[in-house]
């Protein structure tokens, strides 16, 4: 039970990365569309 919450917690962790490193790529215009 705790590795699968490990598991899952690297797996938030990674979406969250991956979700901010999309945001920083946007172009302004957009950013401030969302």
């Amino acid at each position: 039970m705790e590795i699968a919450n490990e598991e899952l917690r690297k797996s938030l962790a990674f979406e969250q990365q991956a979700h901010f490193e999309a945001q920083k790529q946007l172009p302004p215009m957009k950013k401030s569309r969302w």
